[in-house]
Order: structure tokens, then C-alpha cells, then sequence
């Protein structure tokens, strides 16, 4: 069973992981075959989660103050709304072309996938499948309809660039 968490466990986690992730990004800088603005996001991703996980725990810590406690609140909540708003379209992929089969050639390799009808609303918005080997869309299953709306689906709303979260779209 590990310690209770300290605000000083926390600082040093934070601390530590910044570290890690610094020397990462310096390593990466120095080598050409390394793709900088991908370390970089992914380097921001791992200290927000990592800040996350270090001070969740403090939020209920009675010993300090409602408004430092409120702080942490607002930085977990922030961590949060923003990992949803950044989900990937290429961390979910397969899941979402789980079971398809592209109609016009047979494959199951799903290259990407594309979104039609955004800024219709999310009960009408139209997502395919792009096949890898021939490039034909084709709508998902049903379950991959629904990996979507649990990942995607509250992204749909006014204003909603399914680009910046992977996907290909007609901007209709």
C-alpha cells in the first residue's frame, strides 16, 4: 500500500516527470530523423496527464485550503476537457473498424476516416471508413459507430474541426 499523498509527493512527481520529458525533447532535438512536433505534443500529453495523476489525489487533502484544493479542481478538470477535445482519430481507429469490411474490395484495413455533415449536428453527421488498399469509403458497424460517439461524439457541435483531431472532412 503506497503513502498518502503529500503536496511535496506531488511536487516532486511533477518535478521529476518535467525532468524526463525535458531531456526527451533535448535528445530529440539533436537527432534529424526525429519528428519535433510530434515529441513536442506528445511530451505536453504525458506532463498534463502526469501533473493530473500527481495532484487528483491532493483535491480532497483536508489540510489544505478549499482554495487550493479548488485550484487542483480546476486543473484536473482542465487536464480533462482537454484530452477529450484532443482525442485522436488514430488512437481509436481500429476500434472503430472493428468487424468492417470494405464493400468494394474486401479488406478490413481501415486507412483513416472521414466526416461528412458536421455542421448539420451530431445525429446527422455521416462517418466512413477510407479503405487502405483501395481507398473506397463505407460506413462503419454499429459498434464502431459507437466507439465514434463515445470518443468523437461530444466534439460535434458548432464550431468542431474534425481535422484537428484526425479525421478527413468536406467541411459540410
Amino acid at each position: 500500500m503506497s503513502a498518502k499523498p503529500t503536496p511535496a509527493t506531488a511536487l516532486d512527481a511533477i518535478l521529476e516527470l518535467t525532468a524526463g520529458q525535458l531531456a526527451l525533447l533535448t535528445d530529440g532535438a539533436k537527432r534529424p530523423d526525429v519528428d519535433q512536433g510530434g515529441l513536442s505534443r506528445t511530451a505536453l500529453a504525458m506532463m498534463l496527464k502526469g501533473v493530473r495523476a500527481s495532484v487528483a489525489p491532493l483535491a480532497k487533502d483536508a489540510s489544505l485550503s478549499a482554495d487550493a484544493r479548488a485550484r487542483i479542481e480546476r486543473v484536473v478538470g482542465a487536464v480533462d476537457a482537454w484530452e477529450r477535445a484532443s482525442a485522436a482519430l488514430g488512437h481509436h481507429l481500429i476500434a472503430i473498424a472493428e468487424g468492417w469490411q470494405c464493400r468494394a474490395c474486401g479488406s478490413d484495413v481501415a486507412r483513416t476516416a472521414a466526416v461528412s455533415g458536421v455542421k448539420l449536428g451530431p445525429s446527422l453527421i455521416k462517418l466512413e471508413l477510407v479503405c487502405a488498399e483501395c481507398g473506397a469509403r463505407s460506413v462503419p458497424t454499429a459498434t464502431g459507430r459507437k466507439v465514434f460517439e463515445q470518443h468523437f461524439g461530444h466534439l460535434v457541435v458548432e464550431g468542431w474541426n474534425p481535422e484537428a483531431n484526425g479525421f478527413l472532412w468536406d467541411r459540410r
